[in-house]
């Protein structure tokens, strides 16, 4: 995979599942990019589940996407930018039970010598209601992006935002949001997190580190010994 020097690329994929189906986009790679930007997106979108006296359960949405640029690109992208967005299927419509709905999982990982960009998003289907019984349960939703700026320039950024939205239902999905943001040698780096769900449980965690990717980690100094020794004692002179 390579942009033109100065250029500028953006690819997508999509995977849409029908009825109660499930969507898997899933995307890796790794190879030189010579100079420009990238943008990479992907989404995932699974299907309602079926209407019926029992309904049926949405389908689960899953996006990955994975991008490595080479350390020894002579000339790497000047930014790289990424999305990963989940969406649970919503639960179908039921006379005694609801269908419960599908979870949405979006997992990005990327990282490239300058700066870099990672969002993942994912939402869990809604739950489906019941016209002489209970709704069903709202899917969970998972999210967690990972930007790592591998270079040592002050242009070395790295940005990770992870939002995770729990679908609605008798009892709600549980959303979890996860972010780390990791650059080289002290430039900036920002990790940032958002958990919603309707009711029940909403959990965000965020870690930002730096001196963490060093490509060629030199080892450390010897350091010498800040304890002062103690002087001998001197011989006392016969007499």
């Amino acid at each position: 995979m390579a942009v033109a020097n100065g250029g500028s690329i953006t690819l997508s994929q999509k995977a849409i599942g029908g009825a109660g189906a499930d969507a898997d986009a899933f995307h890796e790679a790794a190879g030189r990019i010579t100079g420009g930007t990238l943008t990479l997106i992907q989404y995932s979108g699974a299907g309602r589940g079926g209407s019926g006296a029992v309904g049926g359960a949405g389908g689960v949405g899953k996006s990955v996407q994975t991008f490595a640029d080479n350390l020894e690109n002579p000339i790497g992208t000047s930014k790289l930018t990424g999305a990963a967005r989940a969406f649970g299927g919503g639960g179908g419509q039921g006379v005694t039970q609801g269908g419960a709905g599908g979870a949405g999982s979006a997992t990005i990982d990327l990282s490239a010598v300058l700066a870099v960009d990672a969002t993942a998003q994912a939402s869990g289907g809604d739950r489906g209601g019941a016209s002489a019984g209970d709704e069903g349960n709202g899917g969970d939703a998972t999210a967690v992006a990972q930007a790592k700026a591998l270079g040592l320039s002050v242009a070395a950024t790295a940005k990770a935002i992870a939002i995770a939205q729990a679908g609605a239902g008798k009892v709600a999905g549980v959303g979890t949001a996860t972010a780390t943001a990791t650059t080289a040698n002290e430039q900036m780096a920002q990790a940032l997190t958002d958990g919603i769900a309707d009711s029940g449980e909403a959990v965000a965690t965020a870690a930002t580190t730096t001196r963490g990717w060093l490509p060629s980690p030199r080892p450390s100094p010897r350091r010498r010994s800040m304890v002062t020794p103690r002087p001998r004692p001197r011989p006392t002179p016969r007499r």
